[in-house]
């Protein structure tokens, strides 16, 4: 039973067909997808390898992830039932999403945009191969994204399918080990950490929609992130480290707090990456520190409100439309 654990983003590619997991003690089964209508265009192939090369080895900035984009798209439409390419197309999406700035309003605009592309190419990807754990997986991803930039008070008809969906992925003997190092079963946890941290731990959430925060949850879900392979980035510890801030409220006697100071310590001095996504963790660390308040609402893409009177308000409003 992995749901039982809950109380304790990315190039392609991978060979072996087994990966086991001690931690989530689950012989996981590999995903090895198809590729080979990208792979039958040899030339664009291997500029995507290339750039996905460099992306690995310098950061990815948003004109090579801009560049990728306009390689797979033209061979997605000459194969509207490739699965895997919708998948790659919106998850290549949400990376770009990821760079951009969370500080600028028409960045916002854009890459709302952008995420409900990927929303809607990775549910074609669910009506291709509906059982397909990595489809299910960036499919609530663009969902819970535009719910960071919408807001989540204005979002929460959304949570339940994000957190049921996540959790199919979580509950699933499919991995996936993308280029770049990440786990599909890391990357997933990472995921349930922010969503049970983010949505308030609220009575009313779960009498209307069935679900709500638990930060306890939150950090575990972190915790084991960090124990899959491509965990250990800026945003990985950032996550964590906010996590058990919003849990010690910040209090400096308590020892999760100490902790969290010193990852956020740790992200601060990170050098300087191209990846901008990274970036965006490591800036925000010293900003988190001198607010520790802010912990339990952040997102790289704004600070949530989760004050309880709003909720209240935006459940009503959600009630008589």
């Amino acid at each position: 039973m992995k749901r039982a654990l809950l109380a304790l983003w990315m190039g392609i590619g991978l060979t072996p067909t087994h990966h086991f997991s001690a931690l989530a003690g689950t012989d996981y089964k590999i995903y090895k997808p198809d590729f080979s209508p990208f792979e039958a265009k040899a030339k664009a192939w291997q500029e995507w390898e290339a750039l996905g090369k460099k992306g690995r080895t310098t950061g990815y900035t948003k004109e090579i992830l801009d560049k990728k984009l306009k390689l797979v798209k033209p061979i997605l439409d000459a194969n509207p039932k490739w699965a895997d390419g919708h998948w790659l197309y919106a998850s290549t999406l949400m990376q770009i999403g990821e760079t951009q700035s969370a500080q600028d309003k028409a960045s916002l605009k854009r890459t709302r945009a952008q995420l409900a592309e990927a929303r809607d190419y990775s549910k074609k990807c669910l009506n291709l191969q509906p059982d397909l754990a990595v489809c299910k997986f960036f499919y609530a991803s663009a969902i819970a994204k535009i719910g960071t930039i919408d807001g989540v008070m204005a979002s929460l008809g959304k949570g339940k399918l994000v957190l049921n969906t996540w959790l199919e992925v979580y509950d699933s003997d499919q991995e996936y080990i993308f280029k770049d190092g990440y786990s599909l079963q890391g990357i997933v946890r990472y995921a349930l950490g922010i969503f049970y941290r983010v949505v308030p731990d609220f009575f009313l959430l779960r009498w209307f929609f069935g679900f709500s925060g638990d930060i306890d949850k939150a950090v575990a879900m972190h915790r084991e992130s960090l124990g899959f392979t491509g965990a250990d980035g800026a945003c990985s510890k950032m996550m964590l480290a906010v996590a058990m801030l919003c849990k010690s409220e910040g209090d400096k006697k308590d020892k999760l707090t100490g902790e969290a100071f010193s990852l956020l310590d740790e992200i601060a001095a990170t050098p300087k990456t191209e990846d901008q996504s990274a970036m965006v963790c490591i800036n925000d660390a010293p900003r988190v520190k001198k607010k520790p308040g802010d912990a339990c609402g952040y997102t790289k893409a704004q600070v949530q409100s989760r004050d309880e009177e709003t909720m209240k308000a935006q459940m009503k409003k959600n009630n008589d439309s």
